[in-house]
């Protein structure tokens, strides 16, 4: 009878771990800023247990302090309205947000927004953040981090953007508005913006922090040229080449046509308006490639890639190759040798002016006994 206790009770162990942690981190989808804003203002039921779609909520491999900046090691589970205050979890809190308090085995942790700022820039941020319970002798902080993409590290906003919790007693709530994030993160088809819920100083019993009112907006980037380069010519011969380009950046409007430009070397840099290859389409970043034809033989030319959206041209510099000879159309019709010493032969071949596209001969020497 006792086996069979301890094991009912080592079965809700399991269970309870099963309902409150699922393995392996995952990324939410990410909210297109080109739509309007992202906000988030709490939950319309306190029995509501999933995520928003472009939020989750993470825990770590160990507590994170005022130093993490690492990725999560598992998502976390939302836990109801009524779910008990000085628990761990990550809570419902209905219309006021959602909430964070870690405990010794949980290791919390964060929420994270999702955001694609594709053709965007002044990315920013308001929300608020507050302390729902006194945990007595620990401050617990909510700070605002960032990275582009999914995988990674995060970066702390600058200046630093976090909620602290009182040491005695519980702060008023704080509002942060319009905090910037840097233009490095415009333009981004995934954008992930964390709070990460840490132990500041103390020990004890820690303190529960909201997170309410979230609005993350933007403005419309001003569109430009791409911004392309140019990598080195491969597959050449006497007459063809392959061109090899890259887009580095859209300038905010997907090009429509790409492709590489040439002319001799002694030319100043080849544009659209010389020889040039064409590729239509709607491209993003990435490499490349044009087909250089047309060429004549042993001749030295320049190459440039190129990209054009909507507002323009946008070129890489310039790289140069040479094409190869083309093979002389036949060979010699007559080769004779006449020994004129025991030091010296003497040798009789047509000319090389003769034979279509020789420039010479290279003649080889054998030697041997006799």
């Amino acid at each position: 009878m006792k086996n069979f206790t301890k094991q009912i009770i080592l079965s809700a162990l399991m269970l309870m771990v099963l309902v409150n942690v699922v393995l392996g981190q995952t990324n939410p989808t990410a909210f297109d800023l080109s739509s309007g804003n992202f906000t988030f203002t709490g939950f319309a039921s306190g029995t509501t247990t999933t995520y928003p779609t472009n939020m989750a909520g993470w825990k770590f491999a160990a507590e994170p302090t005022t130093a993490t900046t690492n990725a999560p090691s598992a998502d976390f589970v939302l836990s109801v309205s009524t779910s008990g205050i000085s628990t761990g979890s990550i809570r419902n809190e209905v219309a006021n947000g959602i909430s964070i308090l870690n405990s010794s085995s949980n290791n919390l942790g964060a929420i994270v927004v999702a955001i694609n700022t594709t053709g965007r820039s002044n990315v920013s941020v308001t929300f608020t953040a507050g302390q729902l319970n006194d945990g007595t002798t620990r401050i617990n902080g909510l700070r605002l981090q960032y990275r582009i993409g999914t995988s990674g590290s995060f970066t702390d906003v600058t200046p630093t953007t976090e909620y602290l919790s009182a040491l005695n007693g519980t702060n008023a709530d704080q509002t942060f508005t319009n905090i910037a994030l840097p233009s490095s993160v415009d333009n981004n088809p995934v954008v992930q913006v964390r709070w990460i819920y840490y132990a500041s100083s103390g020990s004890g019993s820690r303190d529960r922090i909201k997170l309410d009112d979230i609005t993350i907006s933007s403005t419309s980037a001003s569109n430009v040229a791409p911004t392309v380069t140019t990598q080195a010519v491969t597959n050449f011969g006497n007459s063809t080449a392959t061109g090899n380009g890259n887009i580095t950046n859209t300038g905010g409007v997907n090009p429509t046509v790409r492709g590489v430009c040439w002319d001799i070397f002694t030319n100043p840099d080849p544009t659209i308006s010389n020889s040039h290859s064409t590729e239509n389409g709607s491209f993003g970043t990435g490499a490349f490639t044009g087909s250089i034809t047309s060429l004549s033989p042993e001749t030295r030319y320049k190459v440039v890639s190129y990209a054009t959206n909507s507002v323009g041209t946008g070129y890489g510099s310039a790289v140069n190759f040479w094409t190869y000879s083309t093979e002389p159309s036949s060979h010699s019709t007559t080769f004779t040798s006449v020994a004129a010493s025991q030091t010296q032969i003497n040798l009789s071949f047509d000319a090389a002016s003769s034979i279509t596209n020789a420039d010479g001969y290279i003649i080889l020497q054998k030697t041997a006994s006799a």
